[in-house]
């Protein structure tokens, strides 16, 4: 990442979570269609991945409520923990 690019991470690193999600929708649309295309293949491709990974039995599947909790906890910056409940490790 260039310094520049540093400096405005940073800087959008200091908006409410409200703003950063509009900036982060204003920065998808200034995207071309070719570089929007590429994203859409990666994304595509990490599916694959993660598809892969839990047919070989080596992923760590999550229920989608323990996935709501998780994201939940994180928005409001709670820990699972201290909710009396078993918290994941982060995942990626």
């Amino acid at each position: 990442m260039s310094n520049q690019s540093q400096a405005v991470f940073d800087a959008a690193l200091t908006l409410s979570e409200m703003e950063r999600a509009a900036l982060i929708r204003q920065l998808a649309e200034s995207l071309s269609p070719e570089t929007e295309r590429l994203l859409e293949e990666d994304f595509v491709a990490e599916l694959e991945r993660r598809r892969a990974e839990f047919e070989q039995g080596t992923a760590d599947p999550l229920s989608w409520e323990q996935l709501k909790k998780e994201l939940l906890a994180e928005v409001d910056g709670s820990d699972l923990s201290s909710a009396g409940e078993q918290g994941s490790p982060k995942r990626a």
